[in-house]
Order: C-alpha cells, then sequence, then structure tokens
C-alpha cells in the first residue's frame, strides 16, 4: 500500500508544469454528491486493503464515476485526495514499480479503470514487459506524453526516485553541465508525504567540483574549461555539503524524518534559437535524439550510499552506483499511467473576466512556493481566458472565439555561447518565456506553445541587412490558421492553435510563462511577470495581482495586449468590445493590421 500511495502521488504531483493551487482546487469543489462519494472512496479503499477485487459495477455500474472524482477535490489537501485516488487505481495489483525493493512481485491483470479511461492496445502491451528495477532516472515527462497541469511543450522532467531515504541511506548525483541547446536546467527535491518542493538548486547556483580550474558555465562566462558537478541529497540539509538538497520541510520533526519518501526532478528547458526546433507535438520522444533527454549530456550518476551517518569514516568511499533506466521503457509506463490519474485534476475556474481585451493577470497569485503541486520556483504567469460559451456568445454557436496578442518581447538569453549569453544576466530581462494555449478542463492539458525562439527565428530574417529586430510581436490565438475571417497574416505573424487532440476547445487560456526575470538576480525593479508579482503583493489593494489596470502600470511596454475576436462561418469578423457587443471589423481592422504587422492578412 506504501508504494501505491507514494507512486500515485509522485505521478499526478510531481510532473506538473505550471500546478495547480490548494485553493484553486477547493474553489473547484461546489459539488452536490459528496457523502456519495466519500462512501465509494472508503468502499474502494477498503477492499483493496484486504486485497480483493474491485467489481466493475462497484463504480461504473452504478453511474457515478463523476461523483467519485468530486469527492477527492472536496475538502481535502492535495496530497491527501491524490492518497485516496492512489488506492482506487490498484497500482498495487498492477506492481509497475518496485524500485530499489527485493521482494518478488506477484503480476495481476490490470483492473477496469473507475474513470472509465481507455487505454491503448501498444501502452498496455508496453505493461507486459518485466518494470524497471534498480535504476536511475526512472521516468522522465514531456508535455507530449503526460500533458497535466498546463505544461510548456518545450521542457522535459527528468525523475528520480528515492524510496525511503534515511540517514542511513542517503545519495549523490554527478554529471555534466548541458550545454548547448539548453536555456535553463535545476533539480529540485520533493517530499511526496508533504506535498510541495523541500529544496531546489538553479543552474547558475551549482558549484562545480573544481573550482580552481572549470566554470559552471550558467555562471561564469570564461575561457575556462566547463567543469562538473556534485548534488548531495541528505534529510536536512545541515551536513555542510557542497550543492546539498534536504528532503524533509523544518516542520518535520526528526523521528518523520528519519523515512521519507522522496523524488527529484531535474527540468530541462531546450529550446535554443540557434537550433532547429524539436516540437514535442510533431516529434514523438522516440524520434527525438537521446541525449535531448538529459539536456544534450550524458545523464547524470546516481549513488547511493548506507552508513550511520555522513560522518562514519569506514564507509565514506563505500557507494552504490544505479545504472540508467531504460528510457523508452519509461516513457511507455509514464504515458499509459497519465491516463489513469487524468481525470483527477479537476476544471480550472480561473477568477479572471473571460473574453474582456486586455485581461492578463497573474496566475498563482504573489506566493508560487506554496500556491501550486510541485510549482516551478523560478517561474512567473500571467493568463487570459476565453469562454465560448459564455452568455453572449452561447447563442451564437457559429461563431469562434479568436485573439490577438500584441507587444514587447522581454530581451531573453539566447544560450550559453551566443550573445546575450545566460551567464551574463544582466544583459537580459529574463531567461526564457513562451505563450502556451491552456485547454481548462480536468488535466490541466497545454494545446500549443510558442517559446521566445519561435519569435526570434520568425522576425529576425524578416529584418533589412543591418537592423535589428524591435521586438514588437504580434500571433494570433484561433482553432484554425485557415479560418480566421482575414485575422491572421501567416507572413506577418505567428498562430497558436486552441485544438486539443483535434477536438474544438469551449473554456481556454492563454499563458505567458518567465523564467528566471533579472530582478530574481539583481534585487532590482524591471517590468518581468516576476518583479509584477512581487509588487501587486506589496499593494495595498487587495486585488492588485488579478488587476489588469496594475499589472500594466508595473510592466509597461512588456505586458501583452490582447483583443478578442468572433469569426463566422460567412466570414464576418467581429471585435468584442468588452461586452458591450461584437461590432464588425472593417476598414478599423485594416489599420491595425497595417500598423502591427506591415500588411493586411489573407486568410
Amino acid at each position: 500500500m506504501m508504494k501505491t500511495q507514494f507512486l500515485s502521488k509522485l505521478l499526478v504531483l510531481a510532473f506538473c508544469g505550471v500546478g495547480l493551487s490548494h485553493a484553486q482546487l477547493q474553489k473547484q469543489a461546489a459539488y452536490e454528491h459528496q457523502d456519495e462519494g466519500d462512501r465509494l472512496v472508503r468502499d474502494i479503499s477498503k477492499r483493496i486493503r484486504n486485497g480483493e477485487d474491485i467489481p466493475e459495477a462497484l463504480v461504473l455500474g452504478q453511474n457515478k464515476p463523476h461523483e467519485l472524482r468530486r469527492s477527492l477535490s472536496q475538502n481535502h489537501l492535495v496530497h491527501r485526495q491524490v492518497k485516496k485516488a492512489g488506492s482506487l487505481t490498484s497500482l498495487r495489483k498492477l506492481a509497475l514499480f518496485n524500485f530499489g525493493s527485493n521482494k518478488k512481485l506477484v503480476r495481476r491483470e490490470r483492473p477496469p479503470s473507475i474513470f472509465n479511461t481507455q487505454v491503448s492496445s501498444a501502452s498496455d502491451q508496453a505493461l507486459r514487459t518485466p518494470p524497471q528495477r534498480n535504476c536511475a532516472w526512472q521516468a522522465y515527462i514531456t508535455g507530449k506524453q503526460y500533458n497535466v497541469a498546463y505544461p510548456d511543450l518545450q521542457a522535459i522532467y527528468q525523475v528520480l526516485v528515492m524510496l525511503k531515504t534515511t540517514e542511513k541511506n542517503i545519495f549523490r548525483v554527478r554529471g555534466s553541465f548541458p550545454q548547448e541547446g539548453v536555456r535553463y536546467f535545476s533539480l529540485q527535491s520533493n517530499n511526496v508525504d508533504v506535498g510541495f518542493p523541500i529544496s531546489t538548486i538553479k543552474d547558475y547556483e551549482i558549484e562545480v567540483d573544481d573550482p580552481g580550474n572549470t566554470r559552471n558555465p550558467f555562471a561564469e562566462d570564461s575561457d575556462r574549461p566547463i567543469g562538473t558537478y556534485t548534488i548531495n541529497v541528505t534529510p536536512r540539509g545541515d551536513q555542510g555539503l557542497k550543492n546539498e538538497l534536504s528532503l524533509c520541510p523544518e516542520s518535520m520533526t526528526d523521528r518523520q524524518c528519519r523515512s521519507v519518501n522522496a523524488v527529484m526532478l531535474m527540468r530541462f528547458y531546450t529550446s535554443d534559437p540557434d537550433r532547429p526546433p524539436v516540437s514535442s507535438k510533431t516529434d514523438p520522444p522516440a524520434s527525438q535524439p537521446n541525449d535531448r533527454l538529459f539536456g544534450y549530456a550524458t545523464p547524470p550518476m546516481v549513488e547511493e550510499r548506507q552508513s550511520k551517518s555522513w560522518t562514519d569514516d569506514r564507509s565514506r568511499d563505500r557507494w552504490r552506483v544505479f545504472p540508467t533506466c531504460d528510457q523508452t521503457r519509461s516513457t511507455q509506463v509514464t504515458s499509459l499511467i497519465s491516463k489513469h490519474f487524468y481525470g483527477m485534476i479537476p476544471p480550472f475556474a480561473p477568477p479572471i473576466r473571460h473574453n474582456k481585451n486586455n485581461n492578463f493577470v497573474l496566475y498563482l497569485g504573489e506566493d508560487t512556493a506554496t500556491a501550486g503541486v510541485y510549482p516551478n520556483l523560478d517561474a512567473a504567469y500571467l493568463l487570459a481566458v476565453a469562454w465560448q460559451l459564455s452568455p453572449e456568445l452561447k447563442d451564437k454557436p457559429k461563431k469562434r472565439l479568436m485573439a490577438r496578442v500584441t507587444g514587447t518581447l522581454p530581451v531573453t538569453s539566447r544560450n550559453l555561447f551566443t550573445d546575450p549569453k545566460i551567464a551574463n544576466y544582466e544583459d537580459a530581462d529574463v531567461r526564457y518565456m513562451s505563450f502556451s494555449s491552456i485547454a481548462l478542463v480536468s488535466g490541466g492539458p497545454t494545446m500549443d506553445t510558442l517559446d521566445d525562439a519561435a519569435f526570434l527565428r520568425f522576425y529576425e530574417p524578416q529584418q533589412p541587412e543591418g537592423e535589428a529586430w524591435n521586438r514588437s510581436y504580434s500571433f494570433v490565438v484561433a482553432d484554425d490558421p485557415e479560418r480566421t475571417c482575414g485575422l491572421y497574416n501567416a507572413s506577418q505573424e505567428l498562430f497558436l492553435s486552441t485544438v486539443l487532440d483535434g477536438k474544438l476547445q469551449d473554456y481556454w487560456g492563454i499563458l505567458d510563462r518567465q523564467l528566471i526575470p533579472k530582478t530574481q538576480r539583481t534585487r532590482l525593479p524591471d517590468r518581468s511577470n516576476g518583479y509584477a508579482r512581487l509588487q501587486c503583493a506589496d499593494a495595498s489593494a487587495l486585488d492588485a495581482c488579478v488587476d489588469p489596470d496594475y499589472l500594466k502600470y508595473v510592466m509597461e511596454d512588456y505586458y501583452p495586449r490582447i483583443q478578442w475576436y468572433t469569426c463566422d462561418q460567412d466570414g464576418t469578423l467581429e471585435e468584442i468590445t468588452d461586452y458591450l457587443g461584437a461590432i464588425p471589423v472593417s476598414e478599423s481592422l485594416t489599420n491595425k493590421q497595417k500598423t502591427h504587422n506591415g500588411g493586411v492578412g489573407s486568410n
């Protein structure tokens, strides 16, 4: 049961791109059938504890899977919800994983999914092979295979499971720095019993093994050779070791900290404007270069040391090395299990006025560290929301919502070797940024992503020789680039899709993600999402974080402007004017397009 609960939490919580806040989940939980859902949870959990099978009729036959999901999302902390939901999937019977255990597992047939999830035959067949054991980096995550909690489609997450890490059983990770093709990477330790990150080390904070002769390319721009690093993982992070990560929060007692369930995430953003783009949507993981999965570097070595304490000199050099897991196998398992858990994250209803011009507001509020489920502590987000079934549009099903986003792109670090270099952080506004279209439905999937490298590849070649791009951008957000009623100009602007798995979405959003703003290093004011988050947290107005006017004041031209439109089947384009009605677009749109794009749209 312990491994069941642990893996369930891991797969639902750890692989999150943005994360869903506890408060947001609780706001979603105004459901009518709580008592019935709780009864189902207790009944099924009892059967699993007793080793009994779960009759399909118990859940599906009663036609109440939606009530069960509602029960899981109401009046509980996220890790408690997932603990219950993990039991429901009966992964203990599947025996998918048994990392570090010498017990022999008996394989059983996979029970019917309580969420009525359809699993492909290829993934099902993959599970019939024995699971990987006693290896490192047991799974990796990309937006294509595990599209949950609004991930950036350029991001890769390597997952290292460390079951029962204690003072007698501690780990270290030794590796080479990612180089070409990587814009950002970090390592983050997570205590699964607590449900949020414990400690993080960013790429520029990592000390090299040989500081006298080598350098960290994310922190130093020089001619010295690029070095290697060692990350030490201890229960409290108090042993005075270099690059030390802890696994226990201060609130956890020493007794509780003696035996913890832990997972380490290694995040990579592999976007690089000087390299050909790799699309998670069009390029399946199997076709991507293997070294990309670890940031174009050799997989870091994971070692385990068993001793009484770090000061036990008799076993100082006794380390057990874990081989790297089969990445293809881990992909198949993760993809399948993601389908089981997809329905556990409820739809997200942000407190943002939909279909309103310039409605980008801060997402996750001011406290990113505790607002999300395993969030990236280096990221800050803006979010704008669209609702196809809003009162002003629900009687007009043939009108499809679209938007045009314009603005000035912050200066971003290009890579490690081209100006503005990552190490020279004062030369850029943010390390990395992207816009993603997200479906505001159960699971939190991302539909499409435009990263800063896509803007550079598109606009820089269009500039006259000797002239630099002024970083003004424009992109259209819609379901079909061929059906925008003349709004989208393919030669002058980019396109962001709002289609998920070939289906149109009625409730969606546009997420503006920024990583490591300059203010994070300099502690000086700038115009980034991160600085805006700090400012609105200190503002006297309680609603500053969701006040577009305040954010525009702080961010100036870096605040993305958005105009909403509708496109009718007869080709009529209308501009939405903040609930005052839609007006036909004619000469006014043409003038705007000439201003923003230098031409008139043709689609």
